[in-house]
């Protein structure tokens, strides 16, 4: 007997935090024909209507055997259309009065399911020739239906959180996919697009919606990292042109300026001289009429002299020199310089055995 006691307290204080929990939740109505809706939770009230097999209603709470409920959208709710701004004649209207009362039906007979209020907003869907019009339900509106014809769902915030997953997902993936779709068309997609479509796909898979959408999005996540692939070694084949082409410039602008070098050489004047020797002192000579000789070898080509340049500078040193040629007897040829240049190629350009002696 104490246990049955315990097992019906047990009960009882799980269908007490169930109620407390779960409402609102959606139901799912179960009969083999119909469900009657009534206007309140008592077996003798007005009926307000009927619900079917696999019809679904938010439920609102529960008292004596019923179930509250949101108006459900298979019913119908009227208003009289006097009540109204533009009698009912548009497909929004204005209530003009105050405490409207909402019907189940088109007529004064029907049960009261809820009231509006002046200025309130509401969406016509039908009207009919007495002038009454069919609204869509308000918000406030109620109804009540036997709990054992109706299962318990899930709850409305969790269903409301997974449509807006949903709804998300959905944007996602068409967004995605537009942007995909572009780059297929082009065949290219970059490292940055890779990594937002990526970031999109991911998103998709991680949100609570529905298995397909997940499957659609990771399928799409495959097709993305192939064709990135094939993306990463087109731009790996282009970065490879682009440096042989980069070095292949580089060799060529190299390879002319020395050809453009080596063309400035050869056009450069070659400066001719009348002789071309090293410079030695003829030594203390009385009388001299040159004070240096001119030397291939040991060969003296002839002698020089200069009124204006310091021809000690130029001793031993390989020479270019230009001037006007004179004789004096016994001395042969003296070359007045008028002109001398250093000459720095190494002796075996200028030397020959032949001169040597």
């Amino acid at each position: 007997m104490n246990k049955i006691l315990i097992f019906f307290i047990l009960c009882f204080s799980v269908n007490s935090v169930f109620a407390a929990k779960d409402f609102p939740f959606i139901g799912e109505v179960q009969v083999n024909q119909y469900l009657n809706v009534r206007a309140s939770s008592d077996i003798s009230s007005r009926k307000l209507g009927a619900l079917h097999n696999k019809d679904r209603v938010i439920v609102l709470g529960e008292d004596n055997g019923f179930f509250k409920l949101q108006f459900p959208k298979q019913l119908k709710a009227w208003v009289a259309g006097s009540m109204l701004l533009d009698s009912g004649n548009k497909e929004s209207d204005t209530v003009i009065r105050r405490k409207v009362n909402v019907r189940s039906g088109p007529s004064l007979q029907y049960p009261v399911i809820a009231n509006l209020d002046k200025g309130n907003q509401i969406k016509v869907l039908e009207k009919n020739k007495k002038d009454w019009v069919r609204i869509t339900p308000p918000t406030s509106a109620i109804a009540w239906a036997s709990k054992k014809y109706i299962k318990v769902g899930e709850s409305v915030a969790v269903a409301q959180a997974r449509e807006e997953s949903n709804s998300k997902a959905t944007n996602l993936m068409k967004v995605a996919i537009n942007d995909f779709n572009a780059c297929f068309e082009t065949k290219i997609i970059t490292a940055e697009t890779y990594t937002d479509l990526k970031a999109k796909f991911e998103e998709v898979t991680k949100l609570n919606t529905d298995n397909v959408s997940k499957a659609k999005a990771r399928d799409y996540l495959m097709k993305l990292k192939e064709f990135r692939h094939l993306n990463e070694i087109r731009e790996a084949k282009e970065e490879q042109e682009r440096l042989f082409l980069a070095k292949q410039d580089e060799l060529k602008a190299k390879h002319e300026a020395e050809l453009a070098d080596l063309k400035k050489k050869k056009e450069k004047p070659v400066r001719k001289y009348d002789y071309e020797g090293f410079v030695d002192d003829i030594g203390g000579i009385m009388f001299r009429p040159a004070t240096h000789k001119l030397k291939k070898g040991n060969k003296v080509v002839l002698y020089l002299k200069s009124e204006d340049i310091d021809l000690d500078e130029y001793v031993d040193k390989r020479v270019g020199v230009i001037g006007e040629i004179k004789r004096f007897r016994g001395w042969g040829k003296i070359l007045i310089v008028k002109e001398i240049d250093l000459l720095y190629a190494p002796p075996s350009q200028f030397w020959t055995e032949e001169e040597v002696e």
